[in-house]
């Protein structure tokens, strides 16, 4: 059977929107009442962290499996550097999301216990 050979210029549009998509969740995520500023104050607002943890790892899982069309694209050089660092530190993204960013800390799992 054959396969069709895909449009790069759909891949790369892609890859894009779900870029915009980590910028948005990361932007309410962190602005709340920015985001959602009519928002009633006796009704909670959506997770927005995992709806950010969500579109990050939908990011990034779609840039690996595009590398081949993607990789060379300066747009996303940023998001194959973490890739590599991850892959170079033996971590997954869900490594990343959990990590408090302190130099200190390994990265690792929340539901990993620390060695030390």
């Amino acid at each position: 059977m054959n396969t069709p050979t895909p449009d790069p210029r759909a891949i790369r549009d892609r890859a894009q929107q779900l870029k915009r998509e980590v910028f948005n969740a990361t932007a309410a995520a962190n602005n709340p009442d920015m985001a959602y500023p009519d928002w009633p104050d006796d009704v909670p607002l959506p997770d927005l962290a995992h709806r950010e943890d969500t579109s990050e790892a939908a990011y990034y899982q779609y840039l690996a499996e595009h590398r081949e069309y993607l990789e060379r694209d300066t747009e996303f050089r940023n998001g194959y550097e973490l890739l590599d660092w991850l892959t170079a530190e033996g971590a997954d993204l869900r490594d990343y999301q959990t990590w408090s960013c302190d130099p200190e800390e390994p990265l690792r799992r929340s539901d990993r216990h620390r060695s030390r």
